[in-house]
């Protein structure tokens, strides 16, 4: 509903978060209440949530990974929109064109 047309329908877009943890002397990542891990690091389950999503999410749907900075504070690190563009909110986080691709480095 908006304020203009009462009876306009808002669609929302799903968005599916994926949350880097450290918990135990290890990093996890949490989507759902499901969590992978343990990482060695950071950057580790960083990049581990990334190939999740790129496994075993719908394109067209948005996908965020969120981590804790180095003051604690939880952030946007790396998003997909709906369009399949590719946004990292950091350059310590940035993920080259061609390693976008992440199922050929997938081990199980």
């Amino acid at each position: 509903m908006n304020f203009i047309d009462p009876l306009a329908k808002i669609t929302v877009e799903p968005t599916r978060y994926y949350l880097v943890l450290h918990c135990r002397d290890a990093w996890w990542v949490d989507c759902d209440g499901k969590a992978f891990g343990p990482c060695a690091s950071k950057e580790v389950a960083i990049h581990s949530a990334q190939k999740l999503i790129s496994i075993f999410e719908d394109p067209a749907h948005r996908a965020e990974v969120w981590a804790p900075d180095e003051g604690g504070r939880t952030k946007l690190v790396w998003k997909r929109t709906p369009a399949g563009e590719i946004i990292c909110a950091t350059e310590a986080w940035t993920v080259p064109a061609d390693q976008r691709n992440f199922q050929e480095h997938i081990q199980f």
